[in-house]
């Protein structure tokens, strides 16, 4: 409420895999209606959550709107210049360079690409999904792209546009160390924007180095292992 956000969008992977807890679903769609009076939700669908995988029959919330899988789509948010485009993934393994279909930027509007993808050429720790160049998202004319799949937030380009990955909200491992969150888009009456991560996790992991030199008993590893974590934030 202190951002006065006047929409949210997810880059896809908002599920993973096919619906075993209902009683989580239940809790997603519980706090995407609580934003229901005043926040649009624009989403897609990546990998984890591809249209032949994952809640085919979710019905969402009014303010929650999906963009299809058979086509990239273009939605104008109600009230504001800002024009988003998108495309889910109808099947996990999305081979395709659907940028290449993306529609022109409206005229007068702040453009927003939402794309799941592992940037060509970035990464190689992920599995490679509806691979662009990094050209190819600028050759667009957008505003902003904001990309999911890589869980680690990244600014590829801080501006004309900006392509940024906010990384996943929650590390899932001891394998995802440090803070996770969003990305905060500021936008000017000139179009001008700007991006500022905000940490959301609730558990975070650290990947901390512990001096044993001189210790020569297991009674005193403990001892050691707390002081190098105790000023952790």
């Amino acid at each position: 409420r202190s951002e006065k956000v006047q929409f949210m969008v997810i880059s896809g992977d908002i599920l993973d895999g096919a619906i075993r807890d209902h009683g989580t679903i239940q809790f997603l769609l519980n706090e995407l209606g609580v934003l229901a009076q005043t926040i649009p939700v624009y989403l897609i669908r990546g990998n984890h959550d591809a249209l032949n995988t994952a809640g085919t029959g979710m019905i969402w919330p009014v303010n929650v709107f999906e963009l299809a899988g058979d086509q990239p789509t273009t939605l104008i948010v109600p009230g504001i210049p800002v024009a988003i485009h998108g495309q889910s993934f109808k099947e996990r393994a999305t081979q395709e360079n659907l940028v290449r279909g993306y529609p022109a930027a409206v005229e007068n509007h702040f453009n927003i690409g939402i794309l799941h993808t592992s940037l060509a050429g970035l990464d190689a720790t992920h599995d490679r999904y509806a691979p662009p160049s990094v050209d190819e998202l600028v050759g667009k004319g957008y505003h902003y792209w904001a990309l999911g799949h890589i869980h680690k937030r990244e600014i590829i380009r801080g501006g004309s546009p900006w392509i940024v990955y906010p990384g996943n909200i929650q590390g899932r491992s001891v394998r995802e160390t440090g803070p996770r969150g969003c990305a905060i888009v500021r936008v000017d009456s000139t179009l001008n924007a700007s991006a500022q991560f905000v940490d959301l996790d609730e558990v975070r992991f650290h990947e901390v180095e512990v001096d044993l030199t001189g210790v020569d008993s297991i009674d005193h590893w403990g001892d050691k292992l707390r002081d190098s974590v105790k000023h952790l934030p």
